[in-house]
């Protein structure tokens, strides 16, 4: 049996997931040379350029065009070549690496080695460029440390090891100025990621890898996918994987979705204290959880809907919430609930899952 949420509190869906189909010439040219050639004379160098920050272009012809620029010097010797290739390297942090197959000792040596040169590089280049830019240096290093810390996670996955293992064996492959944080997350096991009050965390990253349209996130949240966002959460701190699909403003479900299992078989309702003893009992353990639902009632605020949907997680024997909707983690439990104005709570240990309706 399913539930449908008119009027939910977040949402799924949207583009963006390694598994969609790269845009490339319907011709078959005899090189990437060629291929490259052809799309700048009919498209343009700048539709180029567009087209390789957005992941798009065939492999061999994405790295001829970031050699080239689409003229005649190399990206990382013009200004706007840095520029296009930080956006890049940010495009391939939300849209690819959380989706990356590393399955084996090369794939994975590969991947630390090509975003160990590129950030050298692209440091040398701001250095020259843009006499040591702090900000421009800061994005660099920040998105080389989320690049290997999504890259150890899908290792993870992948070999069946841990993340502190694979770091003490490639120790030689991690930057030195991130080599405390990246060895102080590899540490931490999935649920210890999203603590925030411990070192080498990886809340932000995890949270925004979920549901990059969070009010945490974009000036453009969505505001109708709180179902899958939680969902999300929940499956991905079950599993270790990333949501295939995300919200975008223009891709939300203006008829709700479909919960299963169905949330009037989930938990007595009832007021949040002794829904609160319930939860602490069941999420008695580290790496425990359930998905709440909060229930504001059919006379909920203007500006608020009905329901909301979060994840009370054990993290070594200490319950805090994580909002995949939000786009935030919580330790103070309890002032997070009275934030969310609810009347009645029910929540499950199953997995949830939640459909977009047409």
């Amino acid at each position: 049996m399913t539930h449908v949420r008119d009027t939910p509190d977040s949402t799924e869906e949207a583009a963006g997931s390694a598994a969609s189909p790269a845009l490339a010439p319907t011709l078959a040219p005899t090189s990437s040379a060629t291929t490259l050639r052809w799309l700048q004379r009919t498209a343009g160098n700048a539709a180029v350029g567009r087209l390789l920050r957005a992941g798009k272009l065939p492999p061999d012809v994405a790295v001829l065009q970031r050699q080239v620029g689409g003229g005649s010097n190399p990206w990382w010797s013009t200004t706007s070549g840095i520029q296009d290739e930080l956006d890049r390297r940010d495009s391939l942090i939300r849209d690819s690496l959380p989706y990356a197959t590393i399955a084996s000792d090369a794939d994975l040596q590969g991947y630390m080695q090509r975003w160990l040169d590129a950030s050298a590089r692209i440091d040398s280049s701001i250095a020259t460029l843009f006499a040591n830019d702090p900000q421009m240096l800061r994005r660099c290093q920040q998105q080389y440390v989320d690049a290997t810390k999504l890259v150890l996670m899908r290792a993870e996955l992948g070999t069946n090891r841990t993340a502190a293992s694979i770091v003490t064996q490639n120790s030689a492959l991690v930057r030195p100025s991130a080599a405390t944080e990246i060895s102080q997350f590899a540490q931490l096991d999935r649920f210890e990621r999203l603590d925030p009050s411990r070192p080498g965390n990886a809340v932000m990253l995890v949270l925004r890898t979920i549901n990059p349209s969070a009010p945490a996130f974009t000036n453009r949240p969505c505001t109708q996918n709180c179902p899958a966002a939680a969902a999300a959460t929940q499956n991905y701190l079950r599993t270790g994987t990333f949501p295939t699909s995300r919200c975008t403003p223009l891709s939300e479900p203006r008829n709700g979705y479909a919960i299963t299992p169905d949330p009037v078989t989930w938990s007595r309702s009832q007021p949040w204290a002794p829904t609160w003893r319930d939860i602490q009992r069941a999420t008695a353990q580290h790496g425990q959880l359930v998905v709440v639902e909060a229930d504001r009632g059919a006379g909920h605020p203007a500006n608020l809907t009905q329901w909301h949907y979060f994840v009370v997680l054990n993290v070594r024997g200490t319950q805090i919430v994580v909002d995949g909707f939000l786009g935030q983690v919580a330790l103070n439990v309890g002032t997070y609930v009275t934030s969310l104005q609810a009347n009645t709570y029910v929540f499950t240990a199953a997995q949830m899952q939640a459909v977009r309706q047409p």
